[in-house]
């Protein structure tokens, strides 16, 4: 969500109006300033840990996703949300009422936190999936636009063999990613995450399929989840059975499956 004010807008606006539907409960039946306190700092709460998710789920490009790698990962949220929606609930009805009545509601109060949550987990990604229709990049696989090897040119004008950057589409960010500044590619569903001079692009490829354009004499597929740059390697560590970890400059340790630590240690003469 780019434009910051609609969203905002539809957080405050959207959690304002079960606020009003609590006020009932809070206030009207028994009006107080503790029963304003409570319907206002819940509100505020459910503000809190929806954007916290939001923001979570941004970093980790869960909104990127195909559904199938999504219902697991709503499920943990929906039920994270949930818990943190009931604890907070059930703790500052206590601090302002002290009633032991209170907490005899925990069963109501989980409800609520599960139906108001899951109500904005599915508006949240349902705007998301909307949003993709329109981007080719990402809804059609079989299109080239989202990431596509860009080959250099000799001197004669001719194509050169090994292609030194790669074009992406991320959403509506392009990049041209030389190949020498890729640290790593890791898998995300049926994305790949390319991390590249600090920073990082996601394109509708599977690995396999970005490895296949990739120079195996820069490249090499640590495993099923991870291809690693050889340029960009720091220190590689030996670990139990026969496995390796290969440090990169960064920092990030990347473990190397059993099978791929003997072809590494082949390759790099180890």
């Amino acid at each position: 969500m780019r434009i910051r004010s609609p969203y905002w807008l539809c957080q405050i606006l959207g959690w304002g109006t079960a606020g009003l539907y609590w006020s009932y409960f809070t206030i009207f039946q028994k009006p107080s300033l503790e029963g304003i306190l409570v319907t206002v700092i819940s509100v505020g709460t459910c503000i809190g840990i929806t954007h916290a998710y939001k923001l979570f789920a941004h970093r980790h490009q869960w909104h990127q996703m195909g559904i199938a790698q999504l219902i697991p990962r709503i499920l943990a949220a929906l039920l994270f949300l949930a818990c943190a929606y009931t604890l907070f609930n059930l703790s500052i009805n206590y601090f302002f009422w002290k009633e032991p009545s209170y907490w005899e509601n925990a069963v109501n109060i989980t409800a609520g936190g599960i139906r108001y949550n899951a109500i904005w987990l599915l508006i949240f990604h349902f705007y998301h999936f909307s949003r993709r229709k329109g981007s080719p990049a990402l809804v059609d696989i079989d299109q080239d636009e989202s990431f596509e090897m860009l080959p250099s040119r000799g001197f004669n004008g001719q194509t050169a063999a090994v292609p030194e950057q790669i074009f992406v589409k991320d959403g509506e960010k392009c990049f041209f990613i030389p190949i020498e500044q890729i640290e790593r590619i890791e898998a995300l569903g049926n994305y790949v995450q390319i991390f590249f001079d600090g920073r990082k692009a996601v394109a509708k490829r599977s690995l396999a399929e970005v490895e296949d354009r990739l120079d195996a004499g820069r490249f090499f597929r640590a495993n099923r989840a991870a291809i690693i740059s050889l340029k960009h390697i720091g220190a590689v560590k030996a670990l139990s059975k026969g496995k390796l970890s290969v440090v990169m400059q960064s920092g990030t340790e990347v473990v190397l499956s059993e099978r791929k630590s003997v072809q590494f240690k082949a390759q790099l003469s180890l």
